[in-house]
C-alpha cells in the first residue's frame, strides 16, 4: 500500500516498485545482507547495519521524495 501511494505521488511506474515477486526478492536479499530482520510481531525492522547506512541512502533521494516517504511512514498522508 505504501509503495502504491508513493508511486502515484511521484509518478514512479517501475516494476521493482510494485511487483510482488520483485519485492519478495528484495526483502530476501535485505535479510541475507543482515539489513532487515523480523521482530517478535513478525514485522520487518531495520538492523543496526541498515541504520548506519541510512544517511547515505537518504542523500541519494530527492528531498521531496524523502519527505514523502517519511510522511507516509509516520502516518501523515
Amino acid at each position: 500500500a505504501l509503495a502504491a501511494r508513493l508511486s502515484k505521488l511521484h509518478g514512479i511506474n517501475r516494476p521493482e516498485f510494485y511487483d510482488q515477486k520483485v519485492l519478495t526478492g528484495l526483502i530476501a536479499g535485505l535479510k541475507e545482507l543482515n539489513l532487515v530482520e523480523l521482530n517478535e510481531q513478525n514485522q520487518l525492522i531495520s538492523t543496526e547495519r541498515l541504520q548506519h547506512s541510512s544517511t547515505i541512502i537518504n542523500s541519494l533521494l530527492k528531498p521531496s521524495v524523502l519527505l514523502s516517504i517519511q510522511n507516509q511512514l509516520s502516518g501523515h498522508h
